[in-house]
C-alpha cells in the first residue's frame, strides 16, 4: 500500500514587520568628561553643523547678547551651547533632566546630592556654579552666591538645592595643574 503524504501548511505570509523607529528621546544625551552628547571638544558649532549631529532635535540660534545654540525636544529645552569666537564651543549647559551627566545623578531640575565630590564654587552672574577641579563637568544653583565657595564646609548647603543646570566645558574647571603655569587659575569664564 502507498502512501502519499500531503502537507498543507496554513498561516499568513507576509513580509517582516519594519523595525520601530528609534526613540525621539534624549536617551543619548549624556554628559562625561569628554563631551555633552555628540558634542566634543573638536566639534565646530555651526548650526549646519549641529543640526547634522542633532537630527532628532530642534537646533535654534539665539542672540543673548551673543551667538548661542539652543537645543530643543519639541517645544522643551535640553540645553545651549555657548561659542567661542572662532566657532569652537566653549561651554554646553543642559537646562532638562532629560540630559544626564554619566557618572553622577547630577540633573537639572532635580535636588543636589553630592556636594562632598565639589571643591570649588565661583559666582557666574548672581549664581554659584560649582565644581571638582580638573573636572570638565560643573553645576549651576538659581540661588545667590556663596560666601566663601573655596570651604567645602560651605559647600554642605548645596545638598538639597535644585540644579538649575549641568555645564560641560572643553577646558578643565578650576586652577591649572601645569608646573609652569604661573596663572591664578584657568576657570572658564561664565557665560
Amino acid at each position: 500500500m502507498r502512501f502519499g503524504w500531503i502537507v498543507i501548511v496554513t498561516g499568513c505570509w507576509s513580509a517582516a514587520p519594519a523595525p520601530p523607529a528609534p526613540p525621539k528621546s534624549p536617551a543619548g544625551l549624556v554628559i562625561t568628561q569628554h563631551g555633552w552628547g555628540p558634542i566634543n571638544a573638536s566639534t565646530v558649532a555651526t548650526l549646519t553643523n549641529l543640526r547634522v549631529l542633532f537630527p532628532a532635535y530642534r537646533v535654534v540660534p539665539e542672540n543673548d547678547p551673543q551667538l548661542e545654540y539652543d537645543i530643543y525636544d519639541g517645544k522643551q529645552k535640553l540645553g545651549f551651547v555657548v561659542l567661542n569666537d572662532d566657532s569652537s564651543v566653549f561651554n554646553v549647559h543642559a537646562t532638562s533632566n532629560r540630559v544626564r551627566v554619566d557618572d553622577r545623578g547630577w540633573r537639572a531640575g532635580e535636588a543636589f546630592r553630592d556636594a562632598k565630590s565639589l571643591t570649588r564654587c565661583e559666582c557666574w552672574g548672581q549664581n554659584p556654579t560649582c565644581y571638582k577641579a580638573g573636572d570638565h563637568v560643573a553645576v549651576n544653583f538659581d540661588r545667590s552666591c556663596l560666601d566663601d565657595g573655596n570651604d567645602p564646609r560651605s559647600l554642605r548647603v548645596l545638598d538639597g538645592l535644585v540644579v538649575q543646570r549641568v555645564i560641560w566645558s572643553v577646558e578643565p574647571f578650576g586652577p591649572s595643574t601645569a608646573p609652569d603655569d604661573t596663572s591664578d587659575s584657568a576657570d572658564p569664564d561664565s557665560p
